[in-house]
């Protein structure tokens, strides 16, 4: 895996000597960075940011070695393009799935329960990571 030589990577793309596999060595890398740039910015209270920003590195490496998984035992070509694709549509689905809890968690749950239900400030990241993805 290169980390500096943009050149040797584009001559591998090019040829079609990089494997899928190789590939996904790449794209595990760049969402672990986006990953993580996305929570060192939004950390308020640092042993909850931590303990979210590593949650959320494992569910990425998990999230692509299963998708690569799937593919593989397929036809195994494409992986990457279609990640990246079938990304975009999931990433729409889960992004309202946390607009729908947060909005639940928020209006519904309070009026159920009155002043017996409040989410700790610390715990509050989690019901706006859903916004992230839409915006």
């Amino acid at each position: 895996m290169y980390f500096w030589n943009s050149q040797a990577l584009a001559r591998q793309l090019k040829t079609g000597s990089l494997s899928q596999r190789e590939r996904v060595k790449y794209l595990v890398a760049t969402l672990l960075v986006v990953t993580i740039a996305t929570y060192v910015r939004s950390w308020s209270s640092y042993r909850i940011a931590v303990s979210e920003t590593l949650v959320a590195m494992v569910a990425t490496v998990l999230g692509v070695w299963i998708c690569f998984s799937a593919n593989e035992q397929g036809d195994g070509k494409d992986f990457t393009d279609r990640f990246i694709c079938l990304g975009w549509t999931t990433s729409i689905r889960v992004g309202l799935a946390f607009v729908a809890t947060r909005w639940l968690c928020t209006h519904l749950v309070p009026l159920a329960f009155g002043d017996a239900f409040h989410i700790r400030d610390e715990y509050r990241g989690i019901f706006n990571l859903g916004e992230g993805l839409l915006i």
